[in-house]
């Protein structure tokens, strides 16, 4: 049964963090934080007969879900009432259970809840019977807290009935995943399966059993999560004759005139979730860079047809700043100006931040790219002294402001790159590693650049006495062009368009490690880490790029780097801390 949305439309209020072990996901006394939106959903579909309501009462600071559910002629079986909520929601991927503070009127028992929009596979089986559900039972003339375990909810259930399936206990499948925990999405409050009233006042939702770092502010997480490259999404262009011609193959940043090979966008790149004035955007991590931009409302439709613009109308925290902004590309300009506003990061809002509202976006063959990207703009993490006009990253400003309890930050990055990642900002999850953190001391305060002071690829000595560079807006390792030939040449990889090495899938067994000492510590790096099987080829996972004297030679430790190492950047000590990623595997499903 197809529910249909009805006109009624609420909000009600985020607050963050209740107790030592809660996380607030919603309210309704009017508390400051983003707000979601509400829809009322009945089931008229084949002569349903279920109506219901969801209204706010603000004098006693509840909502309140009214409605009857009645018996489908067609089916003589009851249908449904629900409403469901959409916005921005806290991560609770490190809680144990969800709580419903209710109150019922009536002993009506058909009350469930979900969240999210997964199907158990095979999704056509299913195709209506979206989220991961759980039934609730209300306490009858008085509030009283539901406890709910996360692993009791299950996204296997009947399309007619709305009845559990196969349970999270039976099958793995039928578990709330990482991802979905991280951001839920969506929370639906149903009638469902049961004829009767429906009378049912809500005073919270919150989660319990929290993690003590994530639950008192400690930790703050985001999840990032991988895109196709601008590059790529251009070939594909390129080959179905959307694009006349041949992408740029060389995109290096400027700021400040000064040319910066260091945010290299035709590699894949880490997005996830901000807000700026309260208004969604999904931007790239880059500890490559330092300023923020998003789409204004004066970026073109050929350009940002694909994605939110911010509007300055729409935020009450918006401040004029006015400077211009103009970054340079190889193929063309990105420019706009500068505003400010909150800055919204996992639940730290940064306060006045300066940010630009992009309104050209050049990249010759790749603006288009860029329209049909899964990303809106960029944020940077490096130092402010490469931003333009010096302008504190947000995370610096989430030190000044004293949002963070530990100026670090950190990101998990799994060996599966379809896998969700994670940024933490204000401590370091110790589960996100194995064995002791080591400390490699920053050389400069402009990336997040340390000494290597030697490559061994085998026995043999690649380079030495360089300067090494930890980027999560690159994904493969690079370094000057004559040090990558020689390391291609013993491998027996070959250079595809002069960009890209591949190598034969057969001779990965018999390649040697790749050693680097970096700060005088030393990493390993094997061919199970450097030869990436793409599309049923072999990618030799080595980009030449050469940067001349005094900021050369340079290596890049690219993604490729961060999936092995787990890499701390430490802004207050002013070193990168490093050691090698826990695994995850199974993990992914939270059982």
């Amino acid at each position: 049964m197809l529910p249909m949305a009805r006109a009624l439309l609420s909000v009600f209020a985020l607050a963050s963090v209740t107790a030592a072990d809660d996380i607030m996901i919603a309210t309704f006394d009017g508390a400051k934080g983003t707000t979601l939106t509400w829809k009322e959903m009945n089931d008229p579909v084949m002569g349903g007969k279920s109506t219901g309501t969801f209204t706010i009462d603000s004098a006693n600071e509840v909502g309140v879900f009214d409605g009857k559910c009645a018996i489908v002629p067609s089916l003589k079986a009851p249908g449904f009432i629900t409403a469901g909520a959409t916005g921005s929601f806290p991560d609770i991927s490190h809680c144990q259970n969800l709580v419903l503070n209710v109150n019922s009127a009536n002993s009506y028992a058909g009350f469930r809840v979900s969240f999210g929009s997964e199907h158990y596979p095979p999704f056509y089986k299913h195709f209506f019977a979206r989220g991961f559900k759980s039934d609730f039972q209300p306490p009858t003339g008085k509030f009283g807290d539901v406890v709910l375990p996360l692993n009791g909810f299950t996204n296997h259930w009947d399309d007619a009935t709305g009845k559990a399936i196969t349970t999270c206990a039976d099958d793995p499948k039928a578990c709330p995943t990482l991802k979905r925990l991280q951001d839920l999405e969506t929370v639906q409050i149903w009638g469902e399966g049961v004829e009767g009233d429906v009378h049912l006042q809500i005073k919270s939702i919150r989660a319990s059993g929290c993690t003590p770092a994530a639950a008192n502010g400690g930790i703050v997480r985001v999840p990032v999560t991988k895109t196709l490259s601008l590059q790529d999404i251009a070939k594909g262009m390129l080959q179905r004759g959307f694009l006349s011609s041949p992408a740029n193959a060389t995109l290096a940043t400027v700021a400040d005139g000064d040319t910066v090979p260091i945010s290299d966008y035709q590699n894949a790149q880490f997005y996830g979730p901000i807000k700026v004035g309260g208004q969604d955007f999904k931007v790239i991590f880059d500890t490559g860079s330092s300023n923020v931009w998003v789409p204004g409302k004066a970026c073109g439709f050929f350009t940002c047809w694909t994605h939110p613009r911010y509007d300055k109308s729409k935020s009450p925290t918006y401040e004029k700043d006015g400077r211009p902004y103009k970054v340079q590309y190889g193929s063309g300009p990105v420019e706009g100006v500068f505003s400010k506003d909150t800055v919204t990061v996992g639940s730290l809002d940064v306060k006045g931040q300066p940010f630009a509202e992009v309104s050209k976006v050049s990249f010759g063959p790749l603006n288009i790219a860029f329209a049909a990207g899964k990303f809106d703009g960029l944020l940077g993490l490096g130092f402010n002294s490469i931003s333009q006009y010096q302008i504190p990253t947000p995370f610096e400003a989430m030190i000044d402001q004293k949002l963070i309890d530990e100026s670090v930050f950190a990101f998990y990055l799994q060996d599966d790159a379809s896998k969700m990642g994670e940024l933490v900002f204000g401590g370091i999850d110790k589960s996100h590693y194995t064995g002791e953190l080591v400390d490699v001391p920053l050389t400069s305060e402009t990336y997040w650049e340390v000494s290597l002071d030697s490559m061994k690829y085998g026995s043999a000595v690649v380079s030495s006495s360089a300067k090494a560079i930890i980027d999560s807006g690159t994904s493969l390792l690079a370094g000057p062009k004559e040090a990558i030939d020689a390391i291609a040449t013993a491998a027996g990889a070959k250079l595809v368009l002069g960009k890209e090495y591949t190598i034969d899938c057969s001779k990965k067994a018999t390649l040697p490690d790749l050693s680097v000492t970096l700060g005088g510590k030393s990493f390993t790096l094997s061919p199970d880490d450097y030869v990436l099987s793409v599309s049923g080829q072999c990618l030799f996972a080595f980009m030449p790029i050469d940067v001349p004297p005094p900021r050369g030679p340079l290596w890049i430790m690219g993604d490729v780097f961060m999936r092995k190492y787990y890499c701390v950047f430490d802004y207050g000590n002013k070193k990168m801390r490093m050691a090698l990623v826990a695994k995850r595997g199974a993990a992914e499903f939270v059982v």
